[in-house]
């Protein structure tokens, strides 16, 4: 987890004395108020999906795979739905 906070101003609490001549005098305390925001919280996750499928490898160069077979919700094998969510991937490996 990862906690944060913003700052969203700083003021610096300053007296400017204006002399009898016109010239200003500008003192600055050496103070900072900040001024933040809420703390903010945050998460990160990651995860890692498998999934089913068949493969089939015709020649020494070339497999074929259909993956995702039952990725559909609701899938089962005697029903038709899972045909739905398969995907085709071809590999050609050159030597």
């Amino acid at each position: 987890e990862t906690y944060t906070t913003d700052v969203i101003s700083v003021q610096r609490d300053s007296t400017i004395t204006v002399l009898g001549d016109g010239s200003s005098l500008v003192v600055v305390d050496d103070a900072i108020n900040y001024t933040d925001s809420e703390d903010i919280s945050s998460t990160t996750s990651q995860d890692v999906t498998y999934t089913y499928g068949l493969g089939w490898k015709p020649s020494k160069n070339l497999s074929l795979d259909l993956i995702g077979m039952f990725d559909a919700p609701g899938a089962e094998l005697l029903s038709t739905n899972w045909l739905r969510s398969l995907r085709l991937s071809a590999t050609i490996n050159v030597y």
